[in-house]
């Protein structure tokens, strides 16, 4: 068995690119010369069957004007005081003129009484259809009910024949008075059907009587037309070859075609195939020249990466890679430098946080249960039971609910929802201690209340809020506002308190900012560091301070709906 010959990275590369590449090249070259055959063919099937809609849509709107332009004449007053007392036939003319006039497609006014004598022409028939239409069309007439439209060669006298008419019975009171003929006027039609790109129009009836056509001499097609199929949409008429789209209106018994001749052009088509014989020869040529650009700068990068990759060793993290491929391993690169330095920067704000935690922990906790705040609550409690035990029940709640939250719940992450809840009972705490001198307000939308926030982030801010609020004040209000815009929560809290001075609110600035742990203000701190480890650095707080007026503090979290 012969063993195939080994192919290294290189010699791989291009191979593959040039095998992969040439496939969809023989595709789409064969794609590009089916289309040069086709595409005329489909452009031209395409037209002529848009056009042929359009025909339908016309004639359809032809014969519904007529049935309503027949119906309204042969009801008219005129009609029937004509027919009934011989008198008015000028009045009959002026009211066809009219409706002629409007209509899209002009017409011939014929009348005859119940007995077949012509009595009124807009056209003058010869002798030859008035027997005709007497002995032929006023005995069918006389059968049908309603309309009837039908092909029937009329001849006039000093004009063309016309072919197609509507006809009906004139009724007076129950009984037979006359019939009326419309027959359209060929002239009239060849502007109605007048579509761009159809070169030959073909209507017939259901017996394939012609009843309209666009060619020149009619008389080739002998009165009749039912096409020689020669193939899919395509037929035979006069020895030449057509494509043709038929469509039919089956209420009226009409069949409407669509023809145009198919042409070809072999020159063209010769010499579009000779380019695309070209460009493919070129573009074979091209992707020898790349596939061997590309292996060669492909392996190079190869090389280099893997030499760099081998150097990592465990716990090395100051490792830079750098190449100048532009491409693919360019990106690859490029990744994993990115990702030594997240594993560097994680590394760092993973010691980080676990400092910061053992602080942070200790502060809530010293912040929750300061034993102050403890005595403060459990001496209200004692004083309440004397004068009111519905007051002590509500502290005994409060303080079991801030209990159960803070020590039970060991979650990292809440719902805004609940934290406010947690909030609004350490409210209660204070209230009850003040003499409800304290007011909360919550601001926040439906939303938001469901979104996670860590866990115990508001607490501190309410916390400075009621310590330095009520420093030159008997009251405090406190408010907590929450907004959301492009996937990021806002929560605010602010007090009415009487803010800072600027010199106090620039130390505080600086002390939020600073990279080392302050000595006073460490719940702000802590909130901001929180922040910026758990979600980046583009998560903080910020503080707006009036001094006099008022003081809050907002924080930037990422949306996380619940």
């Amino acid at each position: 068995m012969i063993k195939s010959k080994q192919r290294n990275f290189k010699e791989n590369i291009k191979h593959f690119f040039i095998v992969n590449a040439l496939i969809p090249l023989a595709i789409l070259l064969a794609i590009f010369c089916t289309c040069l055959i086709l595409l005329p063919q489909l452009m031209v099937q395409m037209r002529i069957s848009s056009n042929n809609k359009i025909l339908n849509q016309r004639m359809v709107q032809l014969l519904e004007s007529y049935t309503e332009i027949i119906s309204d004449l042969s009801q008219s007053n005129e009609m029937i005081a004509y027919l009934d007392h011989g008198v008015g036939a000028e009045n009959i003319f002026k009211l066809y003129y009219q409706m002629n006039q409007k209509a899209d497609v002009q017409s011939t006014l014929h009348l005859f009484d119940q007995d077949g004598n012509n009595l009124l022409n807009s056209l003058d028939l010869t002798q030859k259809s008035r027997d005709f239409v007497r002995l032929t069309i006023i005995p069918r007439l006389s059968q049908t009910s309603g309309i009837l439209f039908e092909t029937n060669n009329l001849e006039y006298i000093s004009y063309a024949n016309y072919s197609y008419m509507a006809a009906t019975k004139i009724q007076s009171e129950n009984h037979f008075t006359g019939y009326l003929i419309l027959q359209f006027m060929d002239d009239s039609l060849d502007n109605y059907f007048l579509v761009n790109g159809n070169e030959i129009i073909i209507l017939t009836d259901q017996y394939n009587n012609l009843i309209y056509s666009n060619i020149s001499h009619k008389e080739k097609l002998k009165f009749k037309f039912l096409p020689e199929p020669m193939g899919t949409n395509k037929c035979q008429l006069s020895g030449k070859e057509y494509y043709y789209v038929h469509s039919a209106i089956p209420n009226y018994g009409i069949n409407i075609y669509s023809l145009n001749a198919t042409e070809s052009n072999t020159s063209l088509y010769i010499g579009l195939i000779a380019i695309s014989v070209v460009i493919a020869a070129f573009m074979f040529w091209l992707l020898q020249m790349l596939a061997n650009r590309m292996s060669r700068q492909n392996s190079r990068s190869m090389d280099h990466l893997l030499a760099v990759v081998e150097q990592l060793s465990p716990g090395k993290t100051e490792l830079t890679l750098e190449t100048d491929s532009q491409d693919e391993f360019q990106v690859l690169a490029d990744q994993y430098q990115q990702l030594v330095n997240r594993i560097s920067v994680l590394l760092k704000n993973n010691a980080k946080l676990s400092e910061l935690k053992g602080s942070a922990e200790m502060r809530l906790l010293e912040a929750q249960f300061n034993p102050h705040f403890i005595l403060n609550v459990l001496e209200s409690l004692r004083y309440s039971l004397h004068m009111d035990l519905n007051v002590s029940h509500q502290i005994i709640d409060s303080l079991s609910a801030q209990l159960k939250y803070s020590l039970y719940a060991t979650n990292r992450k809440t719902t805004l929802e609940d934290e406010l809840l947690y909030i609004d009972e350490y409210i209660k705490l204070h209230q009850i201690r003040f003499d409800s001198q304290i007011t909360f307000i919550t601001n926040v939308a439906n939303a938001a209340r469901q979104s996670y926030i860590p866990k115990l982030i508001l607490q501190p801010l309410i916390e400075n809020s009621i310590k330095y609020g009520f420093r030159y004040q008997d009251t405090l209000q406190i408010e907590i506002i929450s907004t959301i815009q492009d996937q990021t929560l806002f929560l605010t809290v602010r007090d009415n308190g009487q803010g800072l001075s600027p010199k106090e609110y620039g130390r505080l600035q600086q002390l939020i900012a600073s990279e080392s742990f302050p000595d006073r203000h460490i719940g702000l701190y802590n909130l901001n560091r929180r922040l910026v480890l758990l979600y980046g650095t583009d998560y903080h707080i910020w503080i707006q301070n009036q001094e006099g007026s008022h003081f809050s503090v907002t924080l930037r979290l990422p949306f996380e709906e619940g």
